[in-house]
């Protein structure tokens, strides 16, 4: 039989967004056994405030797992962009951010910082320096 544990140890496994659906799942399934807000908050290590939320909004439309809606500014560097980079990159792997910024900002109707470039490659596992010795590297 499966201990509480072993189940936690299970869990380490899978993505933070699982884990934490799952978590908000159980904490609605030991709503409905009878187990009280706070006893689920202890049990889950999760704050009464956000148990009864989770409670509140399953209660209202019926399910726990939603996807936020993104808020906030758009991204900055759309797929053209994205695409653009990438091409820079395979035909020029020693390119450095400050040059992938001057050659976009001619390019392409848009200013785009050398941070937001590095955030960029950051993001895509790529690393550069900012300018002089040029290298580019995969995390591993």
């Amino acid at each position: 039989m499966n201990t509480s544990m072993d189940m936690e140890i299970e869990l380490l496994k899978y993505p933070e967004e699982f884990k934490e659906n799952l978590t908000r799942c159980r904490a609605i399934v030991f709503y409905f056994e009878g187990t009280s807000i706070s006893k689920i908050a202890q049990k889950l290590n999760k704050p009464t405030g956000t148990i009864s939320k989770w409670v509140k909004k399953f209660l209202e439309i019926g399910e726990v797992i939603k996807e936020k809606e993104k808020t906030g500014r758009p991204k900055k560097i759309t797929q053209d962009v994205e695409d653009q980079i990438k091409k820079y990159l395979k035909d020029n792997p020693s390119i450095t951010q400050n040059e992938i910024s001057e050659k976009i900002s001619k390019e392409m109707p848009i200013q785009l910082t050398r941070q937001a470039i590095a955030y960029y490659l950051k993001s895509i596992g790529t690393y550069k320096l900012q300018h002089s010795i040029p290298i580019l590297s995969k995390k591993k």
